[in-house]
């Protein structure tokens, strides 16, 4: 309340007061402002807690004033450096190695005078980034942080990527040489690969030979012990697989036996080692893409078929082969087949469609039977694929041309898809029903259409119950709403889908086989050298849809058969109508080492420990143009 005072003159002196009052405060706060001016400040920098690496929580770091603008770098303000090197660490506390070395980047563009510190931030975010990375790499998913570190620094456009690059490589090269150790050369190699472009000079050349040579060794990748397969230098390696590969296909005569003596003075020529090169051993130089090749039959004649290769395709790493019969076409539409079935089925797959010939089909002569093995024979001296994962697929008369394979050649393949087709029919011969038994070493699909007009499904329907009946390892399957081609699309990927995942034994230790003739006489390391000389034999005309004979062949009237059991080191026989057997060593069906005997028939046969060497390998090999099996001895035997 104003003082008690009448009239304006009371108003005067409290207005007077007031302003005085006012007066007093204003020169109050502006000798405060003038005494803070005068006096220097302290500049505080909060320095983030250290980044934990493990299970320790991360602490939070106190809050950092972040300016949203940056100042123009000419003008010098107080706090702008310290504040953009906060951010950079604020980056860092949260983990983001990226993100840091990133920022440190745009921030060191804006404030290029302060280089001396950027570059001492700079080197702490890598030290802490590798520190990291190698406790990651000692922990059970360092696989994961050595390729999660690679990416990172691809990712980096700046000047930390080539530092961390040299780094990454050390580690890369370190993690190589143990995965060689371990057998994992694959691994090896590409580690190594990826880690020249880090390298210079002198290393960069030694590791690239060693990344060549890790990856020629991964093709034998459990065909030999490990540690043997890292002591190979890559020069006895090289010169192994040209040894061997020359006697596989060296005309005879003089280069024949030049080749072998090349083969005999090889350095490293143990037997395990030998075997893998026939088995794995492939050109470096195969052509991409899908290629059309021409073979020649055991006949003399060329034949043609379609390749299609997936796109990484490295001899180094064997893969499954699909081979697909057609029933007629040409070699474009061969290509084009190939082609669309491996897309279809996808995967690390190798497709293989061979061109049929009208003369022939693909059988039951002998020259359409022979197609399909001359076909591989010749692949395998391009490329390199899975032996144990091939499988065999046709439509119509390529449908009847899986079964002949499968009854003459069955040890050969690990599954039979046929659509549109059944093995029943006198067109497989007289002794179709016993050529039937040998579908037992690798699971058969039929898949047949239930409006099917050009092969009825009554057909097709006898060999499903005689199968059943006979226990054949065959499966039918009708569908009601399909016609010729089978089975609807989506069925027979699923069915394709389960060959891919079919595996052959390629050494079956109990099984039976039947053959009417020697050239079929043969089922992995059993072999029907000769039938019984009172065998009664027929003579067949095969003739083409024109009538013109394309082949005559005597044949047994009643076919011969052997059932093969091992136990243990003893090989058991009962045959019909075989006089002498040869018994082919391999150390997957008995031990090499020891004794072993055989019965034939309930007899003994014979008794001994097998001989062996790494000669009868590459001559066998040669001999039967078969790389899928490896041998090193035989012994024949007499049927009383």
């Amino acid at each position: 309340m104003p003082p008690a005072r009448s009239g304006a003159s009371a108003w005067i002196s409290v207005a007077f007061g007031a302003v005085a009052l006012a007066g007093a405060l204003a020169y109050s706060w502006w000798k405060q402002e003038e005494a803070l001016k005068q006096k220097p400040q302290d500049i505080i920098i909060q320095t983030p807690a250290p980044i934990q690496y493990g299970a320790q929580p991360k602490p939070k770091p106190p809050p950092v004033d972040v300016d949203p603008v940056k100042p123009d770098p000419g003008v010098k303000t107080d706090g702008a450096f310290e504040r953009a090197r906060a951010r950079v660490m604020r980056i860092l506390d949260e983990g983001d190695f990226k993100g840091a070395l990133v920022a440190l980047e745009a921030e060191q563009l804006e404030f290029p005078g302060h280089k001396e510190e950027w570059k001492a931030l700079r080197s702490e975010i890598e030290t802490l980034l590798a520190a990291a990375f190698e406790e990651r790499l000692a922990s059970p998913a360092g696989k994961a942080a050595l390729e999660e570190l690679f990416r990172l620094i691809e990712d980096l456009d700046c000047e930390s990527a080539d530092r961390l690059g040299k780094f990454w490589a050390d580690l890369a090269l370190s993690e190589a040489e143990a995965a060689a150790k371990e057998g994992s050369f694959e691994r090896a190699s590409m580690l190594s690969s990826k880690a020249l472009e880090y390298l210079q000079g002198p290393e960069k050349e030694a590791v690239r030979e060693r990344a060549a040579g890790w990856l020629r060794l991964a093709a034998y990748s459990g065909l030999a012990p490990a540690a043997r397969l890292s002591a190979l230098g890559a020069a006895d390696l090289a010169a192994l697989e040209a040894a061997v590969t020359r006697c596989l296909y060296a005309t005879p005569g003089e280069p024949l036996a030049q080749a072998m003596r090349e083969f005999e003075a090889c350095k490293v020529a143990p037997a395990d080692l030998v075997a893998a090169v026939i088995l794995r051993a492939a050109p470096w130089d195969s052509p991409a893409g899908d290629p059309v090749f021409e073979h020649t039959l055991p006949s003399g004649e060329k034949r043609q078929y379609a390749v299609s290769l997936p796109e990484n395709y490295l001899p180094a790493r064997v893969r499954p082969l699909a081979i697909w019969l057609t029933p007629g076409g040409s070699a474009e539409s061969c290509a084009m087949t190939a082609r669309s079935w491996r897309a279809n089925l996808g995967g690390d797959l190798i497709v293989a469609v061979p061109l049929v010939n009208s003369k022939s089909g693909w059988g039951p002569n002998r020259l359409g039977e022979e197609q399909v093995p001359a076909m591989l024979k010749d692949l395998r001296k391009r490329f390199v694929y899975d032996e144990d994962f091939v499988w065999i697929s046709g439509v119509s008369a390529g449908a009847h041309g899986v079964w002949f394979q499968a009854c003459r050649y069955g040890d050969r393949y690990s599954a039979y898809v046929a659509l549109a087709g059944a093995p029943y029919s006198p067109l497989y011969g007289i002794h179709w029903l016993d050529f039937g038994d040998n579908l037992n070493l690798a699971p058969a699909r039929c898949l047949q259409g239930a409006k099917d007009t050009t092969f009825t499904p009554e057909t097709a329907r006898k060999f499903a119950a005689r199968a059943k009946e006979r226990g054949w390892f065959a499966e039918y399957l009708e569908f009601p709403d399909a016609g010729h081609e089978g089975a609807p699309v989506e069925e027979s990927l699923k069915t394709y889908q389960w060959a891919v995942a079919q595996r052959r034994d390629p050494y079956p230790k109990k099984f039976h086989w039947s053959s009417d003739h020697l050239h079929t006489a043969r089922c992995s390391w059993v072999e029907i050298a000769a039938f019984l000389e009172d065998a009664e034999t027929v003579r067949l005309n095969y003739q083409d849809e024109f009538g013109q004979s394309t082949e005559k062949r005597d044949i047994l009237k009643d076919a011969a058969r052997v059932d093969v059991e091992v136990e243990g080191q003893e090989i058991r026989f009962t045959t019909v109508r075989a006089a002498r057997l040869r018994v082919y060593w391999s150390d997957r069906v008995v031990d090499l080492a020891k004794p072993v005997t055989i019965r034939v028939n309930g007899k003994e046969a014979w008794k001994g420990v097998p001989q062996t060497s790494v000669r009868f390998m590459v001559e066998e090999a040669r001999r039967t143009g078969r790389r899928d099996v490896v041998f090193g001895g035989m012994v024949e035997v007499e049927v009383k």
